[in-house]
């Protein structure tokens, strides 16, 4: 597989070699709380802006997520002060033993479908977390049960 040429110009096209998700919040504490606590995610690293806690990175398998939070974002582009985060976006996350990890978080997020199997036959359930993004965890393996 070679390079592709980008569909404006003559350049190559740029190869991507990862891709990490970020998600600007409101309160970020509250977010890594529930990341690490509820859905076992490790915080990787931090940064602190002014004494407050404005990025996270965090890791559960080969996931990445980022949170910045929103009101440095926003001091940062002021063109996005009308931007409201966490509107129409939703992130699927697969992940292995889904039943167990179904029954482990379903009383401490807000479930707004649960376990069942799709049309193409994955099982997956959708929560939101508490700034409103919609997650949504896929099984890794076939659906008859957890491997």
């Amino acid at each position: 597989m070679g390079q592709e040429k980008s569909v404006c110009c003559d350049a190559p096209a740029p190869v991507a070699s990862g891709m990490i998700p970020q998600l600007t919040v409101k309160n970020l504490a509250q977010t890594v709380d529930f990341y690490s606590r509820v859905l076992g995610f490790e915080v990787l690293q931090s940064v602190r802006q002014s004494d407050e806690l404005s990025y996270v990175l965090l890791k559960s398998g080969s996931v990445l997520l980022a949170f910045q939070l929103e009101s440095y974002l926003k001091d940062k582009y002021p063109q996005l002060k009308a931007w409201k985060a966490g509107k129409g976006s939703a992130l699927i996350i697969e992940t292995s033993a889904i039943n167990r990890f179904y029954e482990r978080i379903k009383g401490r997020a807000e479930v707004i479908s649960n376990l069942t199997v799709t049309f193409f036959g994955a099982q997956e359930f959708v929560i939101t977390d508490p700034e409103g993004y919609v997650l949504i965890f896929r099984s890794a393996e076939n659906p008859a049960g957890d491997k």
